[in-house]
């Protein structure tokens, strides 16, 4: 979690907020939360957030940005505007849940569907998913068919 000023300094982290990005409250503090920007979205993203954020109050999305130590991150960010009683924005609160170990998992979670644990060898569900790439293209191609039993 951070929230910042309406000068969008930054005034509060949490704990999670140091253990993703690396930096600790106090190297954070005052500093504008762009010290996280990885340089992966364009102008015209930023451009669109702050529209949303000013217009309709929130942003949420899908962001890439960069930990102390340069690693690039996704994570999914949800931004608030808190205004005063005249209207006028005080504070932007936001929190984020980085997607790394979730990415990971996913991409495990797809190998193991594809590949034997025991030999690391493509399996019959992969086989047949390239099969079925080079029939699509009528290219030329050969089987070689073995079996195992009682191989472990």
């Amino acid at each position: 979690m951070v929230i910042t000023n309406s000068k969008n300094e930054i005034i509060y982290t949490n704990k999670a907020f140091s253990n993703i990005t690396g930096y600790s409250f106090e190297e954070a503090k005052g500093k504008n939360p762009s010290i996280l920007k990885s340089n992966y979205h364009s102008k015209d993203f930023y451009k669109d957030m702050w529209h949303k954020l000013i217009h309709n109050g929130h942003f949420e999305g899908k962001i890439y940005n960069k930990r102390k130590n340069g690693e690039i991150y996704e994570e999914i960010i949800f931004i608030k505007t808190i205004k005063d009683e005249n209207g006028n924005i005080s504070y932007y609160f936001s929190f984020f849940t980085d997607l790394t170990e979730l990415k990971k998992a996913q991409e495990q979670a797809s190998y193991n569907i594809y590949h034997d644990p025991l030999t690391k060898l493509i399996n019959q569900v992969g086989f047949f998913e390239q099969a079925q790439r080079i029939i699509e293209k009528n290219e030329s191609f050969a089987i070689v068919y073995i079996d195992l039993d009682n191989f472990s």
